[in-house]
């Protein structure tokens, strides 16, 4: 753009204007170099309208009239080159525009910012549209994402004004959580490996099936529904990658902590048969929630068994001698079949009449036998 008062003025030229007067066809202007213009109301543009005797501005010359000679000026046309300069700023800077639905025109929305703007129909909203005339009238916040001034075209997205605010109430929120917390969520999703659980602001934390509950092999299905509203304790979080872990059963007393104090080697405690291994060579048994001991396959019975299914099945109630129990490490060790021997020696102690043996010899005799044959190599 130049400036340009003493030499004659040429088509294209933006120079400095003084208003003079208003005329019945616009505003007369003086241009410099002992020239006048016209300012046409068509071309007056936003500001111009006001304009008043001796204000000065900016207009680009843009013709002649031939019977008098005299410059024909534009200040709409200034005005629409900063504007592009501004939109170009604005789009760099990331600046949010407030402007009114005009139009619902193929693929996209018009937007009125201080210009026709093109606002596509995937960058209306974070969730599919389909119904654009539901857009018509309304009063919306846009970033511009495309100026093309050679076009005329400029390219809006009120998708990215949505993601912003979304981040930045995620982020808010994350910063309130804390491990070792306890919130309460909605179950968003149930997987195989646990459930999502939205914490509010966009933030779903990971309950994974481990930290359901102290059971082993947990379903996450069965204990939980989409839309259930459950308490969780925060067990991690990493704020960079925005993952947020969550524990339900860390609500609850470890049940291994419970039983520490009433289970004792030699007891005979009742249980339910709740898996059998793989490789076939024993079977876990559940004696209270979230406690199972193991029972090898040589303690099921003193028959010999070569496939644990052929004598117990899954749900069987069964009762169980203690061989080791261990909080700490979460080890326990059963026995089936040791339940029949201390069964034999107590039947035999109520049997005796000589008077010379006592219950604890036929216990401590029975121990030291299960005891001895629970140190063989495996």
């Amino acid at each position: 753009m130049e400036e340009t008062h003493f030499a004659e003025p040429r088509i294209g030229d933006v120079i400095l204007g003084r208003v003079v007067m208003e005329t019945d066809k616009g505003w007369l202007m003086d241009i410099g170099a002992k020239q006048e213009a016209l300012l046409p109301q068509r071309e007056a543009g936003r500001a111009g309208k006001k304009a008043r005797p001796n204000e000065e501005f900016k207009v680009k010359v843009i013709g002649r009239y031939p019977d008098s000679e005299q410059f024909q000026v534009s200040r709409r046309l200034v005005e629409q080159e900063n504007l592009w300069e501004e939109f170009q700023e604005d789009m760099r800077r990331g600046t949010i525009h407030t402007g009114k639905v005009i139009k619902a025109v193929e693929k996209g929305l018009i937007v009125e910012i201080g210009y026709r703007a093109f606002l596509p129909q995937s960058h209306i909203d974070l969730k599919p549209v389909r119904n654009l005339q539901d857009w018509y009238g309304k009063e919306i916040e846009v970033k511009i994402i495309e100026v093309e001034p050679e076009r005329s075209r400029i390219v809006v997205s009120r998708r990215l004004v949505l993601e912003e605010q979304q981040n930045q109430q995620k982020q808010a929120r994350m910063n309130e959580i804390v491990v070792g917390s306890v919130l309460t969520g909605t179950v968003a999703k149930i997987v195989s490996f646990g459930a999502f659980v939205d914490l509010g602001s966009g933030i779903h934390g990971l309950l994974h099936a481990t930290q359901i509950a102290w059971d082993r092999n947990v379903a996450p299905s069965s204990w939980f529904k989409v839309g259930d509203v459950i308490q969780v304790k925060v067990i991690s979080k990493d704020a960079e990658s925005g993952r947020v872990g969550l524990s339900l059963k860390a609500l609850t007393s470890d049940p291994w902590n419970a039983l520490a104090e009433r289970v004792h080697v030699g007891d005979i405690l009742e249980g339910v048969v709740t898996q059998i291994a793989r490789k076939k060579n024993g079977v876990f048994v559940k004696i209270a929630d979230g406690v199972e001991g193991w029972v090898h396959i040589s303690e099921i019975s003193d028959d010999r068994v070569s496939d644990p299914a052929e004598v117990l099945s899954i749900g069987q109630k069964v009762q169980v001698k203690v061989l080791e129990f261990s909080a700490p490490q979460r080890r326990l060790r059963l026995s089936i079949k040791g339940v029949s021997a201390v069964e034999e020696k107590t039947d035999a102690y109520y049997q005796s009449t000589d008077g010379q043996a006592s219950l604890g010899d036929f216990w401590h005799k029975s121990t030291s036998r299960h005891s001895r044959r629970d140190k063989r190599p495996k």
